[in-house]
């Protein structure tokens, strides 16, 4: 606690001029009345920083501040081109490659190898598309393949085979219809089979 007095100041109806009490015209206070000396009361608290902000004003910090929630591009799992597998890979999802495996690939989905992501083995699943950059040696078995890096190996398409213009297909292949784009490679005999068509009852 501090105590303080204050200086003599005029008061602030000074400096017009106040009527008489009888309100006789012409009859003015004097021009300076003095404020008697009073003591003021002044609580000083060193814990208190008048110019920090009041602890409801300071922004609450963010549970995600700095931090980018990734976006998924690819609804499966995901092996980096950090990963190496060596080994067998049994999985009902989607798989997305970027490392390398050495092993047989079985998949229940859809298998992409993408660029600088290679396959040593056998590949089987519903589908597998092999990016340009990627490759895979061995045996692909699907019922759509879609080529644009490099295969060595046979390939048994059921349904649909597409190598694109910076495909290279070097093996044999078989499938019910064929896609080759100018300037791809293929070097293997071609078998083209017939998809068989469902029986009206079911059976």
């Amino acid at each position: 606690m501090a105590w303080f007095s204050s200086k003599k100041t005029p008061s602030p109806a000074a400096a017009e001029p106040i009527p008489a009490r009888g309100g006789e015209p012409g009859t003015e206070q004097p021009p300076e009345i003095e404020a008697p000396e009073r003591a003021l009361e002044v609580h000083i608290s060193p814990a208190i920083d008048s110019e920090a902000p009041a602890p409801s004003e300071a922004p609450a910090p963010s549970v995600h501040a700095g931090r980018r929630e990734p976006v998924p591009v690819f609804a499966g799992t995901r092996l980096g081109d950090d990963t190496t597998i060596i080994g067998g890979i049994v999985t009902a999802s989607a798989l997305w490659i970027a490392g390398r495996v050495e092993g047989d690939i079985a998949s229940g989905a859809k298998v992409v190898i993408a660029a600088e992501g290679s396959v040593v083995g056998d590949v089987g699943a519903a589908s597998v598309q092999v990016d340009e950059g990627g490759s895979v040696r061995g045996i692909v078995t699907a019922a759509d393949v879609e080529i644009a890096g490099v295969v060595q190996g046979a390939v048994r398409a059921s349904a649909r085979l597409a190598v694109a213009n910076s495909g290279r297909m070097l093996g044999d292949v078989t499938a019910s219809s064929m896609q080759i784009d100018d300037g791809a490679t293929l070097q293997g005999r071609c078998t083209m089979v017939r998809r068989p068509t469902p029986s009206p009852t079911g059976r």
